[in-house]
């Protein structure tokens, strides 16, 4: 492969002058040196071996290990979300509540929203 990857690294440099390689090309070069560094071979063994300078080689090299860090770090759950539809002619689950205060008062309480069932305690509370 890298001989295959070497020559077409080589064509488009004498294609174009300046700028950078294509990213389908970078990808290769890249996944190509991580293979390389991860049997042990130096960024300059690998810039020799794709023919192209140690900064260039010492990019790729980085950027493919970005990428696989990224790819394990990530890693999705599908997720569904659906509106729950409450069914009809079901009682609440809380009809009601009763709090009893050290003093000996009793609040019991229906149909109360949150708001009002705070009040009250507050009430109660002062009272005490």
């Amino acid at each position: 492969m890298s001989a295959q990857l070497k020559t077409a690294l080589l064509e488009y440099r004498q294609t174009v002058r300046g700028g950078g390689y294509p990213v389908e090309l970078r990808e290769r070069a890249g996944k190509h040196a991580r293979r390389l560094r991860s049997r042990g071979a130096s960024i300059d063994q690998i810039a020799a071996e794709l023919g192209v300078t140690v900064s260039t080689a010492r990019d790729w090299s980085i950027a493919a290990a970005d990428a696989v860090e990224s790819a394990k770090a990530l890693s999705l759950i599908p997720v569904v979300v659906q509106e729950q539809v409450p069914e009809k002619d079901v009682a609440p689950t809380c009809s009601g509540f009763e709090v009893s205060f050290p003093n000996g008062i009793v609040l019991r309480a229906k149909g109360l929203d949150a708001s009002g069932i705070a009040q009250a305690i507050e009430l109660l509370a002062r009272r005490a």
